[in-house]
């Protein structure tokens, strides 16, 4: 890894005091559970890395961070602008996430100290180095189960697509069934800063999924459709989504920039996402009911570097299932389930990657067509990164496997 330099950095000896100022420190740190080493010099001043004893004690909210009543003395020295950072502390009530804040404020308030905060960017602090941190991902990750759980059911005007829709609603009820999930997931994330911004940064997700899932989706539009109408309606796309499950976060070691800690984790999500496509409407209601099983190999990533935010793909798919589709369906239906994994830095956000895996119906008259489809998006916040703009979601791909099914 190359030298990290940090912008005013003080290091913390384990004392009973809070800080240590006017100090030159250079160190070799490694995160433990396989993060990468690195070195880094550091100069006196602006940033502060707690005492791993108050750090234990610290509790990190929103606006703020509160330390015990015997640190105001140090506290009291730094002023609006100072950056504190402190990695997660294992066995902490209210230090799970590490925290890089800058200064605003400094109060008494009961037996604590209130350093009320706004959220620090890396950039705030690095200069210039890079990291690769370790994914030990749990195993029980691998298989997710679940059970009947609505992915929504609403009724909205179809206004908004077109003003002579404005007597039309579409009504979209979609149901998983059942969901059996089996991942073999490999991420790899990267980052590096040079010159106090943001040089490159690389997240990716590779390796297998296996979604065997059964669906029910019902699409209907009310009332007459005027030829105007129908025009437009048939360059229309519905989309209904969910978040079905959540691992909760999951912490990863620390990983160090120089001398920097730096505090990760990484939530699962599982996510059920629905498409209804009228580009081939000419009336008639959809009632669609599928069980049908998508594998996928995925290959992932985003990739930042001279400020633009460039996604990259490859992928393949297969499928099998059966399908119920009434004939006079003329809307394309696709319904997927599958993960996304969401990165943050200090419990302040990050990328978030998804792949889902399922089934598209292409309907066509009174014909349809069925083949397994994997999608890959990307979004997130990353102003810990000293990138001010959330980004996505962006669509790495869409991958349609052989057909499968077909029907009249």
């Amino acid at each position: 890894m190359k030298a990290a330099t940090a912008r005013g950095l003080v290091l913390l000896a384990a004392s009973t005091s809070l800080l240590v100022g006017g100090v030159l420190a250079t160190g070799c740190s490694s995160a433990s559970g396989g993060g990468d080493e690195s070195t880094g010099t550091a100069t006196s001043g602006a940033l502060s890395v707690i005492d791993p004893a108050l750090a234990a004690a610290a509790t990190v909210n929103a606006d703020n961070v509160s330390f015990p009543a015997s640190s105001m003395s140090a506290l009291s020295a730094h002023k609006a602008g100072d950056v504190i950072v402190s990695p997660a502390v294992d066995g902490s009530a209210g230090n799970t996430t590490g925290f890089l804040r800058k200064i605003t404020g400094t109060s008494m308030q009961g037996d604590q100290v209130v350093v009320t905060t706004e959220q620090a960017a890396l950039t705030d602090v690095v200069s210039e180095g890079e990291a690769h941190p370790a994914f030990n991902l749990p195993g029980d990750w691998n298989v997710v189960d679940l059970g009947e759980e609505t992915i929504a059911s609403r009724v909205t005007s179809l206004s908004t697509v077109d003003a002579s829709l404005a007597s039309n609603e579409l009504t979209i009820d979609a149901k998983l069934d059942s969901a059996h999930v089996e991942l073999k997931p490999d991420l790899d994330f990267t980052m590096a800063f040079k010159d106090w911004a943001l040089s490159t940064a690389h997240f990716s997700a590779t390796g297998t999924v296996d979604a065997t899932a059964a669906v029910e989706m019902d699409v209907k539009v009310s009332g007459t459709v005027s030829t105007a109408g129908l025009a437009a309606l048939q360059g229309y796309t519905a989309k209904v989504s969910k978040r079905l499950w959540s691992s909760g976060s999951y912490p990863l070691p620390t990983f160090y920039i120089g001398a920097i800690p730096v505090s990760m984790s990484v939530e699962m999500y599982m996510n059920a996402i629905c498409w209804v496509n009228f580009k081939g409407y000419t009336g008639g209601e959809l009632s669609l009911k599928a069980s049908a099983k998508a594998s996928a190999t995925v290959d992932g990533a985003i990739d930042y570097a001279s400020g633009t935010w460039t996604p990259s793909d490859n992928a393949s798919v297969s499928g099998s299932g059966t399908i119920t589709l009434p004939e006079s369906a003329t809307e394309d239906a696709i319904c997927q389930v599958g993960p996304s994994f969401a990165l943050s830095l200090y419990g302040a956000g990050g990328p978030e990657l998804g792949v889902t895996a399922g089934l598209n119906v292409d309907s066509l008259a009174k014909s349809w067509t069925a083949k397994p489809d994997v999608r890959a998006w990307v979004q997130g916040t990353v102003d810990i990164l000293g990138y001010k703009d959330s980004f996505g979601p962006y669509t790495l791909y869409d991958y349609l496997g052989p057909q499968f099914a077909s029907g009249t």
